[in-house]
């Protein structure tokens, strides 16, 4: 795997040249794919059957699951709008973390350390420290239980800030290497979209639904336009932390499930009772991610195969 900056390194000198767009990119994408084990083994953890999960917890976590499915594209589709290559990127042994980790990769939060455990006080204050937002949370944090401490600067949400900004520096005329972008993959994601990338404002659209959906916004703990009904990551795993609903005047009100089904009250499987088999676990998502990074690289070798076969014209067919 290429070396890379860490983040609070990239968020203090800024992004300059295309070399530090594309490994500030390939971080991003590292550090989306690397949350989705822990939610993952959390959701996994709950016993929805005979009523154990009234609240749709396993929902709650799933939504935000395959969420971070979609930042993981976006990244990719910004990267490959770089003029970059994900082969060898992705299917690397060193491109997902082992489990306990400290801190996410490229840096984020040292000192964090992200395990794979059920469903819990301590998993959903791992998980609030990830989707830490930006500025100060909007809806206003109970006492109990203790909310999570911020975790250290800089937060994912102002490394994305940087490389927004990076594209339009690396970019300043807004064309990028190809419109429309090779190599890119465009589908639906539950209710969301995977877009290609095939300009700056693509890009920075690509950017602001990474960090609405994961933070909020400085005004409003949902999705912002993307899906107002929807809260982001942060607050949704509050939600279920405090067992509580945010509302619009910023107080966490009572709801209805949680008060008695809240994260410490959810029937969990009999597996994830005791010891999840972190082991066990990290190795089948390697096996994830060596496949998705072997399907990349053949989209990317039969992409490649058949441009020297056609004309410049026939690429936007």
């Amino acid at each position: 795997m290429s070396y890379r900056r860490t983040i609070r390194e990239t968020v203090e000198v800024g992004i300059n040249t295309l070399a530090e767009l594309q490994g500030s990119l390939l971080t991003a994408i590292q550090v989306e794919f690397s949350t989705i084990p822990p939610y993952l083994c959390a959701q996994w953890s709950i016993n929805s059957n005979n009523n154990g999960d009234p609240s749709d917890v396993n929902g709650m976590v799933q939504g935000v699951v395959v969420q971070e499915m979609l930042h993981f594209g976006l990244a990719c589709n910004m990267y490959a709008a770089t003029g970059g290559s994900l082969k060898g990127e992705i299917a690397a042994p060193d491109f997902v973390p082992v489990y306990p980790t400290d801190g996410l990769p490229g840096g984020v939060h040292p000192g964090l350390v992200v395990s794979l455990l059920p469903v819990g006080r301590q998993a959903l204050r791992t998980f609030m420290s990830i989707e830490y937002p930006e500025v100060i949370p909007v809806v206003q944090q109970p006492d109990t239980p203790p909310p999570p401490a911020p975790p250290a600067p800089p937060t994912i949400g102002q490394f994305y800030e940087v490389i927004a900004v990076g594209f339009n520096t690396v970019f300043p005329d807004s064309p990028l290497p190809h419109d429309p972008s090779l190599n890119q993959v465009v589908t639906g994601v539950d209710s969301d979209q995977l877009f290609a990338v095939n300009t700056v404002a693509d890009a920075l659209n690509a950017i602001k639904e990474i960090t609405d959906q994961g933070e909020g916004t400085s005004a409003s703990p949902d999705e912002g336009t993307f899906d107002p009904s929807n809260l982001a990551h942060y607050y949704t795993f509050a939600e279920i932390y405090y067992g509580k609903t945010g509302s619009s005047g910023g107080k966490w009100l009572p709801v209805f499930g949680f008060g008695h089904h809240n994260a410490d009250g959810l029937q969990l499987r009999a597996a994830a009772a005791g010891r999840p088999r972190s082991a066990h676990f990290h190795q089948r998502f390697r096996d994830v991610d060596d496949a998705v990074g072997r399907v990349l690289d053949e989209r990317f070798q039969h992409r490649h195969s058949h441009r020297h076969d056609v004309q410049p014209a026939d690429c936007r067919h």
